[in-house]
């Protein structure tokens, strides 16, 4: 693929190019923004937003991250955990 786009374009790629795909754009989102998000360079209050495009549509789709998920604690009739 690197070949090709540098014949076609005249310009050889920057550093080792590769191209990746993936089978499911919004699950890739969020395992990219859930990386982003955990980088200790982010502070906690910057908003981190993924968004999958449509090629079919030109439309952009903000991807939803996953809720964490919720522990449960269970209680003893006594009502202690």
């Amino acid at each position: 693929m690197n070949a090709r786009l540098t014949a076609a374009t005249g310009d050889a790629s920057p550093a080792p190019m590769r191209f990746f795909s993936y089978t499911d754009p919004e699950q890739d989102t969020r395992e990219q923004t859930g990386k982003v998000r955990a980088h200790p360079w982010i502070a906690k209050d910057v908003p981190v937003r993924g968004f999958s495009f449509d090629v079919n549509t030109g439309l952009l789709q903000e991807v939803q991250p996953v809720a964490p998920a919720r522990t449960t604690q269970r209680y003893q009739r006594d009502g202690h955990a």
